[in-house]
């Protein structure tokens, strides 16, 4: 549902919370050919620090009308 649209540094790499929370700002779109309207979605991420990335994944989501969005990470 969710793709990258730009090449930015891996999330590791930056060690400054708020160079993070920038780095994944616009950095992610919807492929506009799955309806997400009044759905429940789970978005998976392998390990979260700063929560940045996840955050811009649910806000695209919930903006583009899902009903509800529920995150999650494997680690943190």
């Amino acid at each position: 549902i969710v793709y990258k649209t730009k090449d930015n540094l891996p999330q590791a790499r930056i060690k400054e919370r708020k160079a993070r929370i920038n780095n994944t700002k616009d950095c992610f779109a919807l492929n506009k050919n799955i309806e997400i309207r009044g759905k429940t979605i789970i978005v998976l991420d392998d390990i979260t620090t700063t929560g940045s990335t996840i955050h811009e994944i649910i806000k695209l989501l919930k903006n583009a009308g899902a009903k509800k969005v529920i995150g999650v990470a494997f680690a943190h």
